[in-house]
């Protein structure tokens, strides 16, 4: 079976039992995730005693499969012999690039080809122990981790201009591997981390059938990555690997190691902290408790290099001050402890994350509130994090190919693969020029009125769609009370909020609730400018 067709499985399981097709995004809200039921027993798989004559790989070494180029060309796997010889040959002309002999330790080998520069050219990675496994049509380019929950899961299938994505999608230069979401939400799920996530594999992008199943911004941002790197010449493949899940949890992707590391957050899980006696009796939601996607979906990638990672996960999380702040010290955690497992555990990898999009989250400003701790997590990361706000997309959720959606999954996700892109260029490849939405950088008192100074403004501000009148400020004086503020542009980078009303402002803010779609300023992109609110002085 292909291994896109576990997630037109779980669709179609969701669908006979009247689930969303997509995981839901938490318990306040509708719907439900499907889980992986690969992970094995709630039992650390390396116990496992191996078969002499089985070399076992990780499931990541497959046909099609893509390595990062211009860093080590990480390898591993089970044998029972003493050493394995792991060569990487190039297809073209038959030349070894790189072999090297390793001992195994307790059963598990590990090694580090010599890095190599992107190209066209295939090779065959040769795996040699008490037996042999060759994987074929093997790539080296950019690799780009795709996670979250539903809305990165989103499968391009239906997404807005899904179909038409699938009938031309062509590119061989373009690969995918997918983890599986197929299972029983009751099921058990591994409480240590997995060697391996079974059932998962590469994909190329000339099998229309597979990118219909691949994450749509995920694929949306490999076309513009592919079109964006491949001028002049170049030949840079682009790889994603699609680990999203619907309907969890942050701290279903952090290690217990790293959340019991950390006291902020350890603070702030309160009942979702699981000790081993309490784990796998969740009553449906064992697939996202803490560190369960973790140990399966991340951990069994560990030693693989890649150039970045893409995050849109959240509004299982959304809550009030308290929970956005929660929200704020998982994130900063998950993006180090990512970079360690992506290869890079000395220096942060770029990370790209959307904010939530405007929907109902039981109280006012609760979604505000939360945005408002990624903002925050950008602030306290600005040179290798990009933030992407999302209130001006279309919000449409139903379609004729996604006719049971829900208000929080929009199908509108081209807009957050191309701002993710664009800043992915800027982080990682050095493209210069404005490449996020506008910051507030410092806000001043001057009379009756507040002057709001931006960042990330481009050529400058702008009302978007050429509107006349700027909307979503509001002010407040000393009693805190907001109410609507007059706004007009002033200067490349300045806005002034000012209110006939209030004669000593104190505190401003921007699109600071939950259904914030009229708010309409932005940078000369187009892109619109982060919520925030400040206390000023």
């Amino acid at each position: 079976m292909k291994k896109w067709l576990y997630k037109s499985l779980a669709f179609a399981a969701a669908v006979l039992v009247g689930v969303p097709a997509l995981g839901g995004c938490g318990k306040d809200n509708d719907g439900s995730s499907v889980s992986n039921s690969s992970g094995g027993s709630a039992t650390d798989s390396q116990s496992e005693t191996l078969d002499p004559g089985d070399v076992k790989m990780n499931s990541y070494f497959d046909d099609h499969m893509m390595f990062q180029q211009e860093k080590p060309i990480s390898v591993w796997g089970k044998d029972s012999a003493a050493e394995v010889t792991i060569t990487l040959i190039r297809d073209k002309d038959g030349q070894v690039v790189d072999e090297q002999v390793v001992k195994t330790e307790d059963g598990i080998f590990r090694a580090a080809l010599k890095a190599q520069p992107a190209s066209f050219d295939t090779y065959t990675l040769a795996v040699k122990g008490s037996g042999e496994k060759k994987f074929t049509d093997v790539l080296i380019g950019e690799l780009w981790v795709a996670a979250g929950q539903s809305n990165m899961e989103l499968q391009t299938k239906y997404i807005t201009g899904g179909r038409k994505l699938m009938s031309e999608a062509n590119n061989d230069h373009i690969r995918f591997f997918m983890e599986p979401v197929v299972g029983s939400t009751s099921s058990p799920v591994p409480y240590s981390p997995q060697f391996d996530v079974e059932s998962s594999g590469w994909d190329v992008g000339t099998d229309q059938q597979a990118v219909g199943e691949l994450s749509g911004i995920g694929y949306l941002f490999a076309l513009q990555l592919y079109n964006e790197l491949n001028q002049e010449g170049k030949q840079v493949p682009i790889g994603i690997l699609d680990t999203a899940l619907g309907g969890t949890f942050i701290d279903a992707w952090i290690s217990r190691e790293a959340i019991e590391g950390n006291k902020a957050v350890m603070d702030g899980m309160g009942d979702r902290y699981l000790t081993k006696e309490e784990f796998n009796k969740s009553e449906g939601q064992n697939y996202t408790q803490m560190s369960s996607c973790y140990n399966r979906r991340i951990a069994p990638l560990a030693s693989t290099n890649v150039r970045g990672i893409l995050w849109y996960q959240g509004c299982g999380n959304v809550g009030d001050y308290n929970s956005a702040q929660y929200y704020r010290a998982a994130l900063n955690v998950l993006m180090k402890e990512w970079s360690g497992v992506f290869g890079s555990p000395d220096a942060q990898l770029p990370f790209i994350f959307a904010q939530i999009a405007p929907n109902d989250y039981n109280a006012p400003e609760n979604l505000a509130h939360f945005n408002e701790g990624l903002a925050d997590v950008y602030l306290d990361n600005p040179d290798i994090t990009a933030v992407v706000p999302l209130y001006d997309v279309d919000l449409t959720w139903n379609s004729d190919v996604m006719t049971n959606g829900h208000p929080i999954h929009p199908l509108t996700k081209a807009p957050v693969a191309e701002r993710m892109a664009r800043a992915a260029l800027h982080l990682a490849y050095g493209v210069e020029g404005e490449y996020m939405a506008p910051v507030l950088e410092s806000a001043e008192v001057s009379g009756n009125k507040i002057l709001l100074t931006f960042n990330h403004v481009g050529d400058g501000l702008q009302i978007r769609n050429g509107e006349k009148t700027l909307l979503g400020f509001a002010i407040a004086g000393a009693d805190g009370l907001f109410i609507q503020a007059d706004a007009k542009i002033t200067g490349k980078n300045t806005v002034e909020v000012s209110s006939p009303y209030i004669d000593s402002p104190k505190v401003a803010s921007y699109a600071f609730c939950e259904m914030n779609m009229q708010s309409n300023l932005c940078n000369s992109l187009g892109y619109p400018a982060v919520a925030f609110r400040t206390a000023v002085s």
